[in-house]
């Protein structure tokens, strides 16, 4: 099951982003800015991300994408171990959103 969506109509009827719609709309928003043309093989998976070939608005230009997952099972402590919501409870997505601005922030 690849969705990019997930509806749920237990309490009340709505939908949330899952993983997989979140990378979509980076990734588009890369391809829209001009920042990536396509995407290749994945050339690592770890418990905190996956990392993907690609190339970049030059032709040749290769170009690595990292995409966090810190919801993953191996690497379920990461709320507690890493101070990335404050005690707040908050969900995956927003960690991991949260984690990839840090990461980015310090190698930029």
């Amino acid at each position: 099951r690849r969705k990019f969506v997930y509806h749920c109509a237990k309490d009340y009827d709505g939908y949330r982003l899952t993983y997989r719609g979140l990378d979509a709309l980076a990734i588009l928003t890369l391809i829209s800015r001009g920042v990536l043309t396509s995407i290749g093989p994945c050339i690592g998976r770890g418990k905190e991300s996956d990392v993907y070939l690609g190339y970049g608005r030059e032709q040749n230009q290769m170009v690595v994408i990292k995409i966090h997952r810190l919801g993953r099972i191996s690497f379920m402590k990461a709320r507690e171990k890493r101070d990335y919501t404050k005690g707040e409870k908050s969900n995956w997505l927003l960690v991991s959103k949260i984690a990839a601005s840090k990461e980015f922030r310090n190698i930029s």
